[in-house]
């Protein structure tokens, strides 16, 4: 990493930011075996932030060492755990997955369940939703997969999309920042804001937690605890409650509207490409 913890806590203060944010934390491999994850991601809950890490489930040593956390600060992490089904299977690794995924709940800690389906899973979904009412207490969550060489970034899949949905069955201004530039390297600076408007891109990758967290306002009733949280067989909750309080929130309840002649500003200047 280029900033150390300390310097990435100052520029992610809730004083510059104007309040407690979520932070989703992924890397370009697997997030549990960046050196020093947990001490930068301890840094910014200490501040009483939250934190989603998105991980395979597979790396038990830093796993532990976030998990031996005060209580109060486990509380305020959420893991989101790439179920590869396959995979898994294919190494002999569901038993230590199944196994991370409950000693997260047993800490304290959030745990999501997430599958992105192939069509080779196809044949497996019975299998699965077995598997994960036995191991995990509900069905996975489903993302869907996307393919990045086509302009429509459409569904990758051969089957068609009224069919895919079928299958899986079984189983206005947006706020998002359009170019933030380095946040860290001057933390006593104003934290930059620049709407994306009306974005260009053909499909919203992250539509789930940022139309959840209201980026585009009144766009649905729904709250990112409501895509993430599951109520188990034995009616515990994926979500630990100061987490699930938190995600509950929108991003309306504690920011003021841009005007229609803000927005319009904006969007003129994207499309103009000012800056």
């Amino acid at each position: 990493m280029k900033y150390s913890p300390e310097q990435v806590a100052r520029a992610l203060s809730p004083k510059r930011l104007g309040g407690l944010a979520y932070f989703n934390i992924c890397a370009d491999g697997e997030t549990l075996l960046l050196n020093d994850l947990d001490i930068y991601v301890k840094r910014l809950v200490e501040q009483g932030h939250f934190s989603e890490i998105v991980t395979n489930c597979t790396i038990t040593p830093m796993l532990e060492k976030i998990l031996s956390w005060d209580k109060e600060l486990v509380g305020q992490v959420e893991f989101k755990c790439s179920f590869h089904y396959l995979e898994l299977k294919k190494r002999n690794l569901l038993k230590r997955f199944t196994e991370n995924v409950n000693k997260i709940w047993d800490a304290g800690a959030s745990a999501c369940v997430e599958i992105t389906p192939s069509d080779e899973l196809i044949p497996y979904i019975d299998e699965v939703k077995d598997f994960s009412l036995k191991n995990f207490g509900a069905f996975p969550h489903i993302t869907v997969a996307r393919d990045d060489r086509t302009q429509g970034i459409e569904i990758l899949s051969r089957l068609s999309k009224e069919e895919y949905y079928k299958t899986l069955r079984q189983a206005q201004a947006c706020y998002c920042g359009r170019q933030l530039g380095d946040v860290f390297a001057n933390p006593d600076s104003e934290f930059p804001t620049w709407p994306v408007s009306k974005c260009s891109i053909a499909h919203c990758y992250n539509a789930h937690a940022w139309l959840t967290w209201g980026l585009i306002p009144q766009s649905t009733n729904l709250s990112y605890a409501d895509v993430r949280n599951r109520i188990r067989s034995d009616w515990r909750e994926w979500l630990q409650p100061k987490l699930k309080e938190f995600f509950s929130t929108n991003l309306c309840d504690k920011n003021c509207e841009l005007s229609d002649a803000e927005k319009l500003k904006f969007l003129i200047m994207n499309r103009l490409g000012l800056s």
